[in-house]
């Protein structure tokens, strides 16, 4: 719902990807795919040969790193299938920020990043102890805020609570991954809390 409401765009939910389904799914002709390495190693494994993907625009993963190298592989796969200005990248989010809170799309591509926050969040990298803030470039544990972010687990005040703090009147949802933002606004992870 929250990708037609921004972008006019229907979204396709698959719960059930497999190598006997995956190719469907692509014939509903998505254009920015949000998925995982293993996603891709299963769209590269089992879409036939001839099948076309030039309506492909991105390849984004999440819930975990997709390196160079295999970004790279994955590039190579889709532009021979027709989708000649791909672009695969990380992305970084959870449910409670509606998924996304950063991705590579609409930016220049630092490979090696999950993008940049984005517009309209408020993101912080803080200790993980003291809950300080940190500077550009030191390690930490990112915090959003922001009208996206979610209000509060159902049913569940005490792990709201426990997910939440507020900052100078603003409350921070704790996403539990670390990294680091650097000066260009770009999020490299580093792992999970």
């Amino acid at each position: 719902a929250l990708t037609s409401l921004l972008w006019g765009k229907i979204s396709i939910l698959a719960p059930n990807i497999s190598k006997d389904t995956i190719s469907y799914y692509y014939k509903k002709n998505p254009s920015i795919i949000f998925g995982s390495p293993a996603l891709l190693d299963l769209t590269m494994k089992n879409i036939p040969d001839n099948q076309d993907l030039s309506f492909v625009t991105h390849f984004i993963s999440g819930g975990d790193f997709l390196t160079p190298e295999h970004a790279k592989r994955g590039e190579e796969f889709f532009k021979k299938h027709g989708a000649d200005k791909v672009i695969i990248g990380n992305g970084c989010g959870n449910a409670e920020t509606v998924s996304i809170g950063s991705t590579p799309v609409g930016v220049p591509l630092k490979q090696t990043t999950a993008g940049k926050i984005l517009v309209g969040s408020k993101a912080m990298v803080v200790n993980p102890d003291t809950m300080e803030e940190l500077k550009y470039n030191e390690e930490g544990l990112l915090c959003i805020a922001g009208r996206h972010v979610f209000k509060g687990y159902y049913n569940n005040p005490e792990l709201t609570q426990k997910s939440k703090f507020i900052k100078d009147g603003i409350e921070y949802y704790i996403t539990g991954t670390l990294g680091y933002i650097d000066r260009d606004g770009y999020f490299t992870v580093t792992g999970r809390q």
